[in-house]
């Protein structure tokens, strides 16, 4: 756990959405996946959110839950402008749920 790093998360996430980025309830798969990560790991979480006063933590987790909820998003049956808003509500919702 000492060497673990926000890349490993990273490709952690990258390689579920592969894996299941296509079955049908992926989101609940992928998020539940996510979390217990983050659950196992969590005294290196909750060091980097504390010692995270700029929020580059943060802005970063951000910038990446953006790019996966775009995967996730993709082929959803919404207008441009809606999918726009869910990716960042999205997003935005699980930085926080993590951060809390």
């Amino acid at each position: 756990m000492d060497k673990l790093s926000i890349e490993e998360l990273n490709q952690f996430l990258d390689d579920l959405f592969d894996k299941f980025g296509r079955i049908e309830l992926n989101r609940s798969i992928i998020l539940e996946a996510l979390y217990q990560r983050i659950y196992d790991n969590g005294k290196f979480y909750r060091k980097m959110i504390k010692t995270d006063t700029e929020y580059i933590f943060e802005k970063y987790l951000l910038k990446y839950m953006i790019e996966l909820m775009k995967k996730i998003l993709t082929g959803a049956k919404i207008e441009d402008k809606e999918r726009e808003y869910a990716i960042y509500f999205y997003a935005s919702s699980q930085v926080t749920l993590i951060r809390k």
